[in-house]
């Protein structure tokens, strides 16, 4: 089990659309979008599964099962920085969602984009997207993400394009989101994808700058250099303390011997990061207790004890600790009978 991470660039553009439904709502009000990661650029980014239950909280709020696809219906691309501007300065709309495809770690961690010929129609190309982080699904961020491709293209090439086709890898409102989109669709997909005509792809961006399209690009790959390193480090010492916590020996010594180093290397790395391991420990067991629950099979004493808690007691308080509900209350929130 791995956990993903996702910059907030999202989550802002969601709380976005949610004031321009009621420009009188208070801050207060909105949904909180979740705890900052830590080891990551400094207030940038939130835990995929954090992400996931604030997108659970927007539709209760809405009512509207299918808002993903509203999100990105005014979004401004160079709201999110270098990345941004070399998508708006790329030659042609293939450059762009080339930005996205090799570089998406940068803002997505655990995530797949890529282009592919086209399985249903000649002359055309799937753009694809699947999130792998085990244990984690969202329909919203799904919806979400194929919303930004279409408005990517709209907003470099033709405001009123739609896809050829949409494929989804789940089944849930098929006739709703084809109307919604415009388009055909195709659920129960390996991948998620929207169906891009070859001639759309080769289109040129009247507005670009290839100088400024290499400077970003540049800056991109000295960006993701660094932080691959980073995310590598901090999310396998996560699942060495994922394995370790039904141990009686989860401490700092332990996680070191897995990962092949000195306690005081250890302790050095995280104090590069200002990171300390009983946070990490605790950010694990909140992030890991909700991918647990996902899976309605296993019983709550069993979610304790995989996340070291000898008493079901302890688990219900440190969950109503971190997300106001007891395990019970989350899931017949998020996954009623």
């Amino acid at each position: 089990m791995v956990s993903g991470t996702i910059s907030r660039i999202f989550s802002d553009q969601v709380l976005a659309y949610l004031r321009t439904l009621d420009e009188e709502v208070s801050d207060d009000l909105l949904p909180e979008p979740g705890e900052t990661v830590q080891y990551l650029e400094e207030g940038s980014y939130l835990y995929l599964s954090d992400f996931y239950q604030f997108l659970n909280r927007v539709e209760t709020l809405t009512g509207n099962p299918d808002f993903g696809w509203d999100i990105y219906k005014d979004f401004d691309f160079r709201n999110m920085g270098i990345m941004g501007y070399a998508i708006v300065n790329s030659t042609r709309l293939k450059d762009a969602i080339s930005v996205t495809c090799d570089y998406v770690q940068l803002v997505q961690s655990h995530t797949e984009v890529f282009l592919r010929p086209s399985l249903h129609h000649p002359d055309c190309m799937d753009l694809c997207y699947r999130v792998n982080s085990e244990g984690l699904a969202s329909t919203h961020d799904t919806h979400m993400s194929l919303g930004f491709f279409i408005r990517l293209i709209q907003y470099l090439c033709n405001p009123d394009w739609s896809p050829v086709l949409i494929g989804l890898t789940h089944s849930e409102r098929k006739q709703g989101i084809s109307e919604k989109t415009q388009s055909l669709l195709l659920a129960e997909q390996p991948f998620n994808f929207v169906t891009i005509e070859n001639h759309i792809l080769e289109a040129q961006i009247a507005a670009s700058d290839q100088r400024l399209y290499d400077i970003m690009c540049s800056n991109l790959n000295e960006k993701i250099d660094q932080q691959s390193e980073t995310l590598s480090f901090f999310q396998e010492l996560e699942d060495v303390i994922f394995q370790l916590l039904s141990d009686e020996e989860c401490g700092i010594d332990k996680a070191a011997q897995q990962m092949c180093m000195s306690r005081r290397t250890l302790q050095r790395r995280l104090a590069d990061h200002d990171v300390s391991f009983s946070y990490l420990v605790d950010n694990v067991r909140r992030h890991f207790a909700c991918q647990l629950l996902h899976e309605a099979s296993i019983s709550m004493i069993d979610i304790a004890l995989t996340l070291g808690y000898s008493e079901l007691a302890v688990f219900n308080r440190a969950f109503k600790r971190w997300h106001g509900i007891t395990p019970t209350q989350y899931r017949e929130l998020f996954f009623p009978k």
